[in-house]
C-alpha cells in the first residue's frame, strides 16, 4: 500500500473511508458481544441483563446510519426511476387535457 501523501486527496479519502469501515466493524463486534452476553446470562446464569437489548439495537441503528452515510458511494444508493419515460409524460398530459376539457 502506498503511503498517504499530504497533497493527495484521493488517498486521504480512501484512508477516511477505511476508518469508517473500521467503525462499522467495531459496532458489529460490540453488537455480537452484547448478544452473546445476553444469551449467556439469560440461559446459563438465569439472570437476564436488561441493557444488552438496548446496546444491540443502538449498535444496529448506528451501523445502518453510519454505513449509509460514510461507506456507500452515491452511485450505490437506490432511487426510483420509472422505465416508461416519455410515454407516461404524454399519458399524464393527455389526462390533464381531458380533465381541463371536461371542466370547460
Amino acid at each position: 500500500m502506498e503511503p498517504t501523501k499530504p497533497g493527495n486527496s484521493l488517498s486521504a479519502t480512501s484512508w477516511l473511508r477505511k476508518r469508517a469501515e473500521n467503525v462499522i466493524v467495531a459496532l458489529i463486534a460490540i453488537m455480537f458481544i452484547s448478544f452473546l452476553l445476553q444469551i449467556a446470562f439469560r440461559y446459563f446464569l438465569n439472570r437476564p441483563l436488561g441493557w444488552t437489548d438496548e446496546v444491540t439495537v443502538l449498535c444496529w441503528v448506528w451501523l445502518v446510519l453510519w454505513g449509509a452515510a460514510f461507506t456507500n458511494s452515491p452511485y450505490l444508493h437506490g432511487h426510483f426511476q420509472p422505465g416508461f419515460g416519455r410515454s407516461i409524460r404524454h399519458l399524464a398530459a393527455g389526462v390533464v387535457e381531458l380533465c381541463a376539457l371536461h371542466e370547460a
